[in-house]
């Protein structure tokens, strides 16, 4: 066998994916399961692309989950924002999630005294 023959068996194959869907580096990757990294992202490039989408799924379930239950004014803000193309608009917003019902009060800017 020469240096540049590599097996890869399925269960180096799960470990991939598992570890590219916590966001371990395809470096530390390559370093766990002895590959160099060229050869890694070659052989293994869809466990790592796919590894990595199943991973950023599960943590956007989870947050979704969080948001939905009202309890974190500043996590369903985010969501609000960077999912529904939401922008803060006034400097001092005040926000209150009743039930499935999203109620925003400004506080208009007081006229300054010259």
């Amino acid at each position: 066998m020469s240096d540049s023959t590599y097996f890869i068996t399925e269960d180096d194959r799960a470990t991939v994916r598992d570890l590219a869907a916590i966001g371990v580096s395809e470096e530390d990757i390559a370093t766990k399961i002895k590959l160099p990294l060229d050869v890694l992202q070659d052989v293994c490039h869809d466990e790592l692309t796919s590894g990595a989408a199943e991973g950023r799924e599960q943590v956007l379930r989870s947050f979704h989950k969080f948001v939905q239950t009202g309890n974190n004014i500043a996590a369903t803000k985010f969501w609000i924002e960077s999912r529904c193309g939401w922008k803060e608009t006034a400097t001092n917003p005040t926000v209150k999630i009743t039930r499935d019902v999203i109620v925003c009060s400004v506080k208009p800017d007081l006229p300054r005294a010259a």
